[in-house]
Parts: C-alpha cells; sequence; structure tokens
C-alpha cells in the first residue's frame, strides 16, 4: 500500500476511533473511502494535503506548507531570488516577487560607453576627449578605447617671460619681474610674473557721476550719462544725472510714528519720544510712547475671579477660565485629565512599539501598529536605502564592488562575496599585453611585448619611452 494511502486511512481510523462519521476521505489511488458510525450520517471534511510537497506555488518567493488544518498556506518570504534577466543583480524577493538591481557596467574607463545588453555588460570604445595624465599635452582623444595624447602644449612664440619648456603642465618661468610687453595699450608696468606678462589696468576716473570713464588705445575717455548717479548726499533720494550735473530730491523722513521725532542727519534719523498717544484700546487709560511704541497707562480689567486670566485687548476686557479640577475630556486615548486654559485636556497615550516598521497610533483607548514603507536598517551591511516591506525591514539596493575585475560581487545575508572569474584583465604592465584572471580572483600578468614597444613610464621627465628586453618601460630624462 502507498504512503499516501496509509496517511488517509489513518486520519480515517482516527475519526472512526472518535464516534465520527468519516465519508468521501480520498485514500490517494483515486478511490474514496466512506464510513458511517448508523447514528449521525455526518460528513468528514476532506482535506486538500497531506504534506508540505503537495502545496509547492512554485513560486520562489513563498514558504509552502501544509497546516494542521490541512489547508494549503503560502508565506511571503523576502529570500534570495533569480529573476531571469542577466541586467540584474543580487535578486530578492519583495512582496511575492522576485526583483533585483540594475547590474552595474561602469569599467572606469572614459574611453568606452558602458552599457547592458543581452548577454550582459558592454563596454565600447569612444571618441571623447580624455587626459593622458600628462599636462604638458593638449586636445587629449580615445582612441580603440585607450587615451591618445595630444600635441605638445606651446610655451615659446618668443614670450620673454618663458624658457619655452613645459614642466607639470606649466609653462616654466624666465625673467621674474623683467619689464615685458602684454600687449593691451590701456595698461602699465607691464612686467613678468610666472610664465606671463602681466601689466596693471590703468585707472580712468575723473571723480564725476555723471560721466562714464574708460580708458581706450591707451588714453582715458569721459562720456555725459544720463543715468542714476550719487550726489553724495544721504539726505536725498532718486539721485540723477542732468546736463551732467548729479542731483537729488530731499528725503521724505517721515515714517507715520506718533512715537519717534524724523529727521534727516547722514540720513533718515526717528528717535524715541514719550509724548501722549492712544494704543486703540478702550481698557487702557493715559497711554504714552514707550521705546517707540504706544503703551498703555494703566489697565483695569480685574473681575476678582481667581479662576481667570484677565486681560485687555482691543474689543475691551477678556476673562479666561483656568485652573480647574481634575476632569474627563472623553478621550479613552488621553490620560491624567486636568483644566488647562478653560478646557480639559489629557496626555496622550504612549502606544510607540520602538519598532520602525510599523506607524503608531491609539484608537478608542487600543493601541494599533499599522506597517509603513519607512526608510529602515536591515543590518546586512552591503545593502542601501533599506525599507519597510510588510512590517518588516527589507534591503533597498547593494554596493558590494570590490574593484576587482577578476571577481563577480553579491550581497548575502551574510555580507558581500567575490566569486573569482576567468578571462582577460589589465595587469597595469605597459610591457606587457592583456593579463588573464587566474581563477581565484587575480589578475596574472600578460605576454611581455617586445623590445622597442612604446610605452609610457609615467614620468613627465623621461621621453620616447620603450619596453626594454628586461620587460621594463624607461624613457630618456628630459628635465634639467
Amino acid at each position: 500500500m502507498s504512503a499516501m494511502k496509509l496517511v488517509s486511512l489513518g486520519i480515517l481510523l482516527a475519526l472512526l476511533g472518535c464516534g465520527e462519521t468519516a465519508s468521501n476521505v480520498d485514500t490517494g489511488d483515486g478511490d474514496v473511502t466512506s464510513a458511517d458510525d448508523g447514528a449521525t450520517g455526518s460528513d468528514v471534511h476532506v482535506p486538500n494535503c497531506h504534506g508540505n510537497f503537495d502545496c509547492d506555488d512554485k513560486n520562489p518567493c513563498t514558504t509552502d506548507h501544509c497546516s494542521a488544518a490541512f489547508e494549503c498556506v503560502h508565506e511571503l518570504n523576502f529570500n534570495p531570488c533569480d529573476d531571469g534577466k542577466v541586467c540584474t543583480e543580487s535578486d530578492s524577493c519583495d512582496h511575492g516577487v522576485c526583483k533585483g538591481t540594475s547590474l552595474a557596467c561602469v569599467d572606469g574607463n572614459p574611453c568606452t560607453d558602458d552599457d547592458c545588453g543581452p548577454g550582459g555588460c558592454i563596454n565600447l570604445a569612444n571618441a571623447a576627449t580624455c587626459d593622458d595624465g600628462d599636462g604638458c599635452t593638449v586636445g587629449d582623444l580615445c582612441t580603440k578605447g585607450s587615451c591618445l595624447s595630444g600635441k605638445p602644449m606651446v610655451c615659446g612664440d618668443g614670450n620673454p617671460c618663458s624658457t619655452g619648456a613645459c614642466s607639470g603642465g606649466t609653462c616654466v618661468a624666465a625673467n621674474p619681474g623683467a619689464a615685458c610687453e602684454d600687449g593691451s595699450a590701456c595698461t602699465e608696468g607691464d612686467h613678468c610674473v610666472g610664465a606671463k606678462c602681466v601689466g596693471t589696468a590703468i585707472v580712468c576716473n575723473d571723480g564725476d557721476p555723471c560721466t562714464n570713464d574708460a580708458c581706450v588705445a591707451g588714453s582715458c575717455t569721459y562720456t555725459v550719462h544720463t543715468g542714476a548717479c550719487d550726489d553724495g548726499d544721504p539726505c536725498t533720494g532718486g539721485d540723477v544725472c542732468t546736463l551732467g550735473k548729479c542731483a537729488g530730491k530731499a528725503l521724505t523722513c517721515d515714517d507715520a510714528n506718533a512715537c519717534t521725532t524724523d529727521s534727516c542727519s547722514g540720513g533718515c534719523v526717528h528717535e524715541n519720544n514719550d509724548n501722549a498717544c492712544s494704543d486703540g484700546l478702550s481698557c487702557t487709560k493715559e497711554d504714552y510712547c514707550q521705546n517707540g511704541a504706544c503703551g498703555a497707562g494703566w489697565i483695569d480689567c480685574d473681575d476678582g475671579n481667581a479662576c481667570t486670566t484677565d486681560a485687555c485687548l482691543p474689543g475691551g476686557c477678556v476673562h479666561t477660565p483656568f485652573l480647574a479640577p481634575t476632569c474627563d475630556d472623553d478621550d479613552a486615548c488621553t490620560l491624567n485629565d486636568t483644566c488647562a486654559a478653560g478646557k480639559c485636556v489629557g496626555a496622550s497615550m504612549n502606544c510607540t512599539d520602538n519598532q520602525p516598521c510599523t506607524t503608531d497610533s491609539c484608537d478608542n483607548g487600543a493601541c494599533i501598529h499599522e506597517n509603513n514603507d519607512n526608510a529602515c536598517d536591515d543590518g546586512i551591511a552591503c545593502t542601501k536605502e533599506d525599507y519597510c516591506q510588510g512590517g518588516l525591514c527589507g534591503p533597498g539596493w547593494t554596493n558590494c564592488d570590490d574593484n576587482n575585475a577578476c571577481t563577480t560581487d553579491a550581497c548575502l545575508p551574510a555580507g558581500c562575496t567575490h566569486t573569482p572569474l576567468a578571462g582577460s584583465c589589465d595587469d597595469f604592465d605597459p610591457c606587457t599585453g592583456d593579463g588573464t584572471c587566474s581563477g581565484v580572483g587575480v589578475c596574472q600578468p600578460g605576454t611581455p611585448l617586445p623590445a622597442g614597444t612604446a610605452c609610457d613610464d609615467g614620468n613627465v621627465c623621461t621621453s620616447n619611452d620603450v619596453c626594454t628586453a628586461n620587460g621594463i618601460c624607461a624613457g630618456v630624462t628630459s628635465c634639467p
């Protein structure tokens, strides 16, 4: 007899042993076994599963099992998974769906355009401008995926302030402080500063605010204008040039405040006074100016009631109740109710559950904790921008890039993993060809290039660099 039949018959016998009637119980072979105790004639519930193996919904993002009531249950999980897309990585379950983070295909080479295609990462050579690392070349350009040096920087052309040589991207200075000609007729005292000829601009100023002063071909010119100006008098405003003369209108310094005395001395001045005034309140008497504002002389709003706060407002005296006995504000979500400012108020119940993924509130005296989608921390160091999912903190995106071309990087619950790859790599030796990933995450050196092959030893003070028979990139020293 099959295991399924044994399980089904076991259930049937257990039901019969309890004095119940069993009918329509599937024994697992397609036959239905019926039993009756001759008393009630009632039917027994037919289970829809006999074990976890009956409940597999083929979704990696649910945990499937058969409950004690023999019903299939599919619970959402946050396990790692595979969404079947080559352009995503670190796939994980999110609300029952397998999702991944877009694959980062950046190779760090400015001379390639990086993308992801059907086969994975694509890094195509471009023709963008670049920097060959030599400050003494200009117009560097990407060629076949590498940065090709441009033309040498020009430092000569008869410039007496430069030796004509370039060092570290800067023209080498000569004759510091020597007289020279910067080519501008409107400068004077031209002299060498560094590798450049620098002069001081000729100052043209006739002291007249109604002229535009300028240097033209070495001579100062003064052109009359009719625009705004400053006549130098702080007690005038709206100054304007008229027929070559700057003049303005006297300032009006009245600030419409009865409690200041207004005048002009180097500009408008408003001095506080203590004149009689009216603050506009009917319940104040003998008002007078105080610190630039009209203040009350004295107030008579006392109603003799210790349970009111008395005040004088524009509409007259106001008496506000306060300090009454304890009360009930009819809010089940407050405690220790007391009277304050004429109102019964209490302290809100503390419903905080200290869970970042729930929003806590109170309803009719009961605390409620609703799931939210706030930012959180799932405790995994290699996930970023984690957010709440179903009341739990789930991962946002990962950053496990170890900048090693010979590894594939992934973020797992235990942390970042770096799986070795095979294929070509850059061994950073100018006198070898492409390196090879060893399969243990290390880039093995490439095949040495023939002696005499042009290279770059990274030294700005050498030129005509070539690979030697010993596989070393070296050049002829060119710096003094």
